[in-house]
């Protein structure tokens, strides 16, 4: 019983218990008024509510203590009819939370197993259990109704977000979890060109090579950022490095900002007014095929700084490729619009150690010039429902 209890208790019970062993006239009470007996029942019956209420009042407000569900008690009892047993519920949360945390990455950014794991091991916390062994089925079951939503495509993980008392919380996990899966891609992507390099750089050191194309086409990787560092920088006026160019801008990884930069050089070097004079057909079916595709390349991921259109140089290009179609009588060639406009992304990565003229590494590769060690996302928290939720 609560102090508060006692108190209202002995308040009420004071009085009956004075008439009880003082008589009513020594303290100015007419008996008249009322007898010892009803008097005592009055006083007993006042003890009796005060208990009561303060009961009452005290059951609800241990309720309110107690950590409520991730779902709302009404829609959590229909998604509950769609799911598995809940030893089998049991027995999938176990093998992923166990997996994900038994095989923790060393480096960053987080696996998506692992931030999985994190994040049921947070929510189950949350509920009030240390363990799986420890949660109750229905907190399984809750636990399990996220995991599928974390699991699920667009419309069916936004239809079991709706049970949960916050819906949205749901779903931002869920899209910090996609953000997570998509940095490790890209890392495992980096990591990957890097050890490629790496393997080249030990077997061949400052060999001279015959064929620079020959090098890239037995990387074990590809690396798209050599790709833009080669067209970028390579001798127009060579033909050997010419041809290393062409076979990068036919990779089909190679990136949109790759593509433009090509078309930038021919024009502003009059490369393409020469091929266009001296008919060196596969110069100007490369610029053809790169028009084509530099708007709708895959890989749009390196930027490109906006340039100034050199001496209306963008209106000399429609007239000199309007020009190539009439001597050549080719009929597909396609205008490029916006030639000189900036391309969003992040500068390109440095490829500086690589020479161009030899097709050979002058120093060995540094990990932080293909591994972007900035893209570290933290495991997202879940933000449970205040103890005011309605239910």
């Amino acid at each position: 019983m609560t102090f508060k209890r006692i108190a209202l208790s002995s308040l009420a019970l004071f009085p009956g218990a004075l008439i009880a062993f003082v008589e009513p006239a020594t303290i100015g009470i007419p008996v008249s008024m009322a007898s010892q007996s009803t008097l005592l029942s009055t006083c007993a019956s006042l003890g009796g509510l005060a208990i009561l209420f303060s009961s009452r009042k005290s059951r609800e407000a241990s309720v309110l203590r107690k950590p409520l569900g991730l779902l709302r008690r009404k829609a959590a009892k229909k998604i509950f009819r769609e799911l598995p047993t809940v030893s089998e519920q049991r027995e999938t949360l176990n093998s992923v939370m166990k997996s994900g945390l038994d095989n923790l990455p060393v480096e960053q950014p987080e696996t998506p197993a692992s931030a999985v794991a994190r994040v049921l091991t947070r929510a189950l916390q949350s509920l009030g259990a240390s363990t799986l062994t420890e949660a109750t089925d229905q907190q399984i079951q809750e636990i399990f109704v996220l995991y599928r939503v974390l699991n699920a495509g667009p419309g069916d993980a936004g239809r079991l977000a709706q049970a949960f008392r916050i819906p949205s919380d749901a779903l931002a996990i869920r899209d910090e979890l996609i953000q997570i899966a998509e940095q490790r891609i890209v890392y495992e992507r980096q990591r990957d060109t890097f050890e490629a390099t790496r393997a080249i750089w030990m077997l061949r050191r400052s060999q001279k090579i015959d064929c620079m194309t020959d090098v890239l086409d037995s990387m074990a990787t590809p690396d798209p950022e050599l790709w833009h560092h080669i067209v970028s920088n390579y001798d127009l006026n060579l033909p050997a490095q010419e041809k290393v160019a062409f076979w990068c801008l036919n990779q089909e990884s190679c990136d949109r900002a790759t593509l433009a930069m090509f078309l930038r050089r021919a024009v502003t070097s009059n490369r393409l007014t020469e091929a266009a004079r001296t008919g060196d057909n596969a110069f100007l079916q490369t610029v053809k095929s790169t028009i084509a595709k530099w708007p709708c390349a895959k890989r749009c991921e390196i930027a490109l700084d906006a340039a100034e259109d050199p001496e209306g140089e963008q209106d000399k290009l429609v007239a000199l490729i309007e020009d190539i179609a009439k001597q050549t009588g080719d009929t597909g060639w396609k205008v490029p619009q916006n030639l000189y406009a900036a391309l969003p992304g992040r500068p390109a990565q440095s490829r500086d150690h690589w020479r161009l003229d030899t097709g050979t590494m002058v120093t060995a590769p540094k990990i932080e010039d293909y591994v972007d060690f900035g893209q570290d996302a933290a495991a997202p928290e879940l933000v449970v429902a205040p103890a005011h939720a309605p239910r």
